[in-house]
């Protein structure tokens, strides 16, 4: 769970650095749960088109007062059925030779549109 929250932390500093000005933000929270977002998480492809695939890069991270990289695979996204704004995640993290594996609950918080 404590890699998991590592995630989201890095995740949502990397969704911060993106800053617009305050008129161009749009509150994009209460649209956000008629979308399944798994198929934007999941590293494995995303479909621009029905017969093309385009790999994605996998999530990066540092861990450690030692800077280590933190290599983030997810294996399982599902959003949950009775809560759209959450999603069931199961993976494995990798630092140096040792793998672990995760899982836990990614809560979307807040969306905004740029």
């Amino acid at each position: 769970m404590k890699k998991l929250s590592l995630f989201t932390l890095f995740f949502a500093c990397f969704l911060n650095m993106q800053a617009q000005e305050k008129s161009e933000i749009l509150d994009f929270y209460k649209e956000i749960k008629n979308y399944d977002l798994s198929v934007l998480i999941n590293p494995d492809s995303i479909f621009a088109d029905l017969e093309q695939m385009i790999k994605r890069t996998e999530a990066l991270g540092f861990i450690g007062e030692n800077y280590q990289r933190l290599h983030i695979h997810f294996i399982s996204i599902i959003q949950n059925p009775n809560n759209n704004y959450e999603y069931f995640v199961y993976g494995k993290t990798k630092v140096n030779k040792n793998i672990c594996e995760f899982q836990g609950i990614l809560k979307v918080k807040s969306a905004e549109f740029f």
